[in-house]
């Protein structure tokens, strides 16, 4: 009976050590999984500012022209798995965006079916402002007569 109890006994330590030794392994690993993450937006932050600073940005925007669409690509391959609801619809909703204002960037034919796979975006405050200026801005023209120049009434829906 006593051999019983101390093999139970065993046992439990051996999990409880188990436990606390994959706990402390796993917040070392995040931590420098993190570390990394801050270390590359760091990085990033400090050569884009440069870039504006130093009048660069059309160089800046090329980088970006080139990395989105490989970043939005990897993003839905590998990433897009781990997160849940709008969260996950998020980043490749702001891509979309992206092409959807700037009709003189084509949209890369890799990410044509990742976009077009995406639910319809919620309302953003941001489009809920754009609605509510468009329709002022057509009040107020009512209101005088005019009408709106063509592009507008276009940038105002977006």
């Amino acid at each position: 009976m006593k051999s019983k109890a101390m093999i139970v006994i065993g046992f439990i330590l051996g999990l409880l050590v188990g436990a606390v030794a994959t706990f402390v392994f796993m917040g070392i690993n995040t931590r420098k999984v993190m570390a990394i993450y801050a270390d590359a937006q760091l990085l990033e932050m400090a050569v884009n500012a440069d870039l504006i600073r130093a009048g660069k940005g059309d160089k800046l925007l090329e980088r970006y022209d080139v990395a989105i669409p490989r970043n939005a690509a990897q993003f839905a391959d590998y990433h897009w798995k781990y997160l849940r609801g709008n969260q996950k619809h998020a980043a490749l909703w702001a891509v979309q965006r992206y092409y959807e204002d700037n009709p003189s960037v084509a949209v890369p034919p890799e990410l044509q079916p990742i976009l077009g796979s995406l639910p319809p975006r919620p309302r953003s405050s941001c489009g809920l402002r754009r609605e509510d200026a468009a329709e002022s801005k057509a009040e107020a023209n009512a209101d005088t007569g005019e009408t709106a120049a063509p592009g507008e009434q276009e940038n105002a829906s977006n």
